[in-house]
């Protein structure tokens, strides 16, 4: 019969497989629904996160519906090994895909650098895992069978352990603290979900440590309640959201895909007066970020101002200024948006500032 602690191990056990999974199955069908990709990768992540605790989950219900740790209805015994087994053959899945989308939304040039090193250590991974798994795992049966779940933690000063302990520092350092950098060179709503982003890979990390160091009872409850707060602030630095801009009415949605997957809104006209204050401060005219350095595009018509990502993202669907709708790459054919007035008058309204 299960222990005090026992249900708190299978409540939390059971909420953070199943909670992780649905939200990860969300942003796969959010991402195919509206075709970003990297929505759709960030959805297999979480989606793989939740699979953690895959053997655990089985087990779970095998206490529930056996009273046995991991007996099968039919009678047959599952080695231990085998149920960690089905729990850490997830976790690279996971990190590779949480890794190729924060290289595309903060190094886009060198991700493959990292996502290259990933994998490498991943296959380590695995072959460690099915080939020697009591050499990399270490097992720790209850005292009293029934009573709570089987623990495995990874073995301390293993190869298995430094590549753990690899992944737990590498999604601290280059997701949580590269998202926090990135929300604060933001602005607006960027800067709010580069946050929110940045806070849940920060705290993943820390739990995921935490329990890695084998902390057991209402302390591990705790962590697994922590990581499945974590999933909730992905949700908020992921779900779409759009530009609110006052007095101007929306006519076009653009889904600019790298930036945080939310839909930028292009409003029927922009002034000069708004071209000239974005150009002056330093503003992408579409995502309203920070913009500078080499990461940014300048309309050769008009001068507006667009962070690399949003051009690309424009180049790939209309191929044309928000501001002037000049080609943004003049080797391909461009699709502007109509408004109001012949060329020559739209042409006329945003100007080149005087040098």
């Amino acid at each position: 019969m299960l222990s005090d602690v026992g249900w708190l191990n299978v409540i939390s056990i059971m909420g953070i497989l199943i909670i992780g999974c649905s939200f990860g199955l969300y942003f796969i069908y959010q991402g195919r629904k509206t075709n970003v990709k990297l929505l759709f990768f960030m959805g297999l992540a979480i989606f793989f996160n939740g699979l953690w605790y895959w053997g655990n989950f089985w087990e779970s219900l095998s206490l529930l519906i056996t009273g046995k740790n991991f007996d099968i209805v039919n009678g047959i015994n599952i080695p231990y090994e085998l149920q960690a087994i089905m729990s850490y053959i997830w976790v690279p899945f996971s990190i590779i895909f949480i890794i190729y989308v924060g290289g595309e939304l903060l190094i886009p040039k060198r991700k493959w650098y990292m996502v290259g090193f990933i994998v490498f250590i991943s296959i380590v991974w695995e072959l460690l895992l099915f080939l020697d798994p009591l050499g990399s795992i270490s097992i720790y049966v209850p005292d009293v069978p029934g009573e709570d779940l089987v623990d495995e933690d990874l073995l301390a000063n293993s190869l298995f352990y430094l590549i753990g302990f690899s992944y737990v520092a590498i999604s601290f350092v280059f997701l949580g603290i590269g998202y926090l950098i990135k929300s604060i060179k933001s602005t607006d709503v960027l800067r709010k979900k580069y946050f929110y982003l940045a806070i849940g890979f920060i705290l993943n990390s820390i739990f995921s440590l935490i329990e890695g160091l084998g902390i057991i009872g209402v302390g591990l409850f705790l962590v697994r309640i922590g990581m499945v707060f974590t999933f909730w602030l992905y949700y908020l630095g992921l779900k779409e959201e759009p530009i609110k801009i006052e007095k101007i009415s929306a006519e076009k949605e653009v889904k600019i895909e790298d930036s945080i997957f939310r839909i930028a809104k292009r409003p029927k006209q922009i002034t000069e007066e708004e071209v000239t204050y974005y150009r002056e401060q330093k503003i992408c005219l579409v995502c309203k970020s920070k913009v500078g350095g080499f990461n940014t595009y300048i309309c050769t018509s008009c001068d507006a101002l667009y962070c690399e990502n949003c051009a690309r993202a424009l180049s790939n669907l209309e191929n044309a200024c928000w501001a002037c709708n000049a080609p943004i790459d003049k080797s391909r054919p461009s699709k502007p948006f109509k408004i109001e007035g012949t060329e020559a008058e739209v042409k006329d309204k945003i100007k080149k500032p005087k040098n």
